[in-house]
Parts: structure tokens; sequence; C-alpha cells
């Protein structure tokens, strides 16, 4: 749910410029989103803003407030069997993907010929697009910011005077809306 984006460094350099010259530095900054925890906040209490927070949230009110509870409870009933089947194929196909690459590369340092002859080839290609396909399959399937927000608002048109809230965490002050990473290009 959270945009996470992992960025690998390293300094690259290129040509040969005259002896005892300074190394031309040019500075490149790429921004990273970081998605900011999300807390859902009932009265004095908090939860995750999951569906597993959510699940917790209404199971608290359950005896308090059963109409409540049997107005929302179906729309997150909903959600919940998405998470576990997205879950499925996307650690499914995560672990899939590695067995295939893997006994591809097993047979293919059996095998006297170089090129590994279709069975590796096929292993190898099918365990990546599994890998790739399992993932997909997760990043469609699995609940998005939206869909909780449907169920708030379902519960805050339920519940009046006693509204869910939705706010992100910061811890440490305030926090940019952007991380950046340095990169230095160095010339020699």
């Amino acid at each position: 749910m959270h945009a996470l984006i992992i960025a690998v460094a390293g300094a690259l350099s290129w040509g040969a410029a005259t002896v005892g010259s300074p190394p031309v530095q040019m500075p490149l900054i790429i921004p990273i989103p970081v998605a900011a925890p999300e807390k859902l906040s009932a009265g004095s209490q908090y939860f995750s803003f999951t569906p597993k927070g959510m699940r917790q949230y209404l199971e608290s009110v359950r005896d308090t407030q059963p109409t409540l509870w049997t107005r929302v409870d179906p729309s997150l009933s909903a959600l919940e069997p998405r998470v576990r089947l997205s879950s499925w194929f996307g650690y499914g196909g995560a672990l899939l993907s590695v067995g295939m690459v893997t006994t591809g590369i097993i047979l293919s340092a059996a095998d006297a010929d170089p090129t590994g002859g279709p069975l590796v080839l096929g292993l190898m290609g099918g365990g990546l697009v599994v890998g790739i396909g399992g993932f997909v399959i997760w990043a469609v399937m699995v609940p998005k910011r939206d869909d909780l927000l449907e169920v708030v608002n379902l519960h805050n048109r339920a519940s009046p005077p006693d509204p869910l809230r939705v706010s992100s965490v910061f811890r440490g002050g305030a926090a940019p809306r952007f991380r950046g990473l340095r990169l230095t290009v160095a010339r020699f």
C-alpha cells in the first residue's frame, strides 16, 4: 500500500582527462517518494490503516455498537479474502520463481552443453515469468487505500457522532515529502 522505492547507487566514471586535472563533480538528486505510515483513530484508540487494523477496530465495537458492526462488517469482509489471495499469489509466485530458476542453474551446471539446453532455458525463463506474474497479480488484487477509505466512509455515515479518522504518522519533527538520493559523477 505504501510506495517504496529502493535505489542502489554507485559512482560512475568515464573517459580520461589530462594528468593532474581535478575531477569534475556533477551532483544528481533523485527524489524518492516515501509514504508515511497511516493510522486509524477512533476516539483515543489507534489502529493500523490496514484490513487487519480495521478488523481489530470493528471487533472492539462489536458488543457496544451491534448495528454499526452489521452495517460495516460485510464491506470489510469482502476485502479480507483479497488480502489472503493476493498474498498467496505474491509469495507463491516468488517461491516458485526462485525454485524454477535455481533448478535451471543446477541443471545447467551439470550439463555439458554451454547453452543449457531447452529444458534449462525453459525453467529459467518460466521462473522469471512466474515471478513477474505473481507480483502483477498481487499488485492488482491487494486492497488499495481507496478500498479502505470506502469502509471508513461507510462507517462514518453510519456513526456520525463517533467518526473514524485516518492520519499520517510522522516521527522526528516535520517529515519531508521526498528524500533525495545524491549521486556524484566523477570524471577523471
